[in-house]
């Protein structure tokens, strides 16, 4: 048999040449490798581009620093690349969080529970949305569950018992050692503390303070017969509040609040007592046609006579 000589590619020339250093390269990134799991074939030959430039480049810092560099190891060079690749942004999120932990400390643990202390929950409004945000510490907690209530300064979510344990730890802290998990996910907070107006935008579905409404209390649906009876029986301040369902009626009832007004500072002092039932008579005497009004003086005629 003859052998034929062939001429081999460069590639593989240069492969037998340096498979030693291609084997090593290898044991390197085996390692080291930048693992990230990926089923985009693209990114995978990107990671492994971006341990090739770095195997080369701590090889080439090896071969120009032979005294200096002996014990550093391809971790430390590759941290040290990420270090230097992102010292500014670092640098930048540490002043931020620092400007806010000055901010907060003093809002959070100085001014909360303060008569000025803009830290109030307060029920969400429905205008914008279904009135529903997510509890910011079942957030921190991993949860995701949602809340009627918030705090009109942080403009967040809570609910009642995730709003005194935010606002105040310390208390909770002392009193309450089995919230410990859930101070705990205060503390390791990206902030470390509570943040105040860290929002960008207005939430709308905060009521603001200067929109707050109390509770009425609300009038009850009477019937005429009932509404006569609990008209005699009002003091002043309610007959106000009874004043809106008087109107929803006909205008006898008109008549029988400004009555009633004009009779209860009579009926109330004793001195004119006996006054105040004679005019009731007379006013009785007038109106006997109206079984309406007939009912009602009827009524004062007893109490005053009582």
């Amino acid at each position: 048999m003859h052998r034929k000589a062939l001429v081999a590619p460069a590639l593989v020339a240069a492969y037998n040449r340096c498979m030693n250093a291609v084997d090593r390269v290898d044991q390197l990134r085996s390692t080291n490798p930048t693992r990230r799991r990926e089923k985009r074939l693209h990114m995978s030959v990107f990671t492994w581009l971006l341990d090739l430039s770095i195997i080369n480049a701590y090889a080439l810092h090896h071969h120009l620093n032979e005294t200096s560099s002996a014990s550093i190891t391809l971790r430390d060079f590759k941290r040290s690349i990420a270090d230097m690749l992102t010292r500014n942004q670092k640098r930048l999120q540490q002043q931020r969080v620092r400007r806010l932990q000055k901010r907060t400390h003093d809002v959070i643990d100085d001014v909360v529970g303060a008569d000025e202390s803009l830290h109030i929950i307060t029920p969400n409004s429905t205008q914008h949305s279904n009135g529903k945000l997510t509890c910011y510490l079942c957030s921190l907690r991993g949860m995701a569950r949602k809340s009627k209530y918030g705090c009109a300064k942080c403009e967040r979510g809570f609910h009642v018992a995730c709003f005194s344990a935010f606002h105040y730890k310390g208390v909770f802290q002392t009193n309450a050692p089995h919230l410990q998990d859930a101070l705990e996910a205060i503390a390791r907070a990206p902030t470390g503390d509570p943040v105040a107006f860290t929002r960008k935008r207005r939430n709308r579905t905060i009521i603001p303070i200067s929109q707050l409404t109390l509770p009425i209390k609300p009038v009850p649906q009477m019937d005429e017969k009932t509404l006569v009876r609990e008209l005699v029986r009002a003091r002043p301040d309610e007959l106000t509040d009874m004043k809106q369902q008087l109107e929803t009626l006909n205008g006898k009832l008109g008549k029988l609040l400004k009555f009633q007004l004009e009779f209860h500072a009579l009926i109330e002092d004793s001195e004119e007592r006996s006054y105040a039932l004679a005019a009731a008579l007379d006013y009785k005497d007038e109106s006997v046609q109206d079984g309406f009004f007939g009912l009602l003086l009827e009524m004062v005629v007893n109490k005053l006579k009582g």
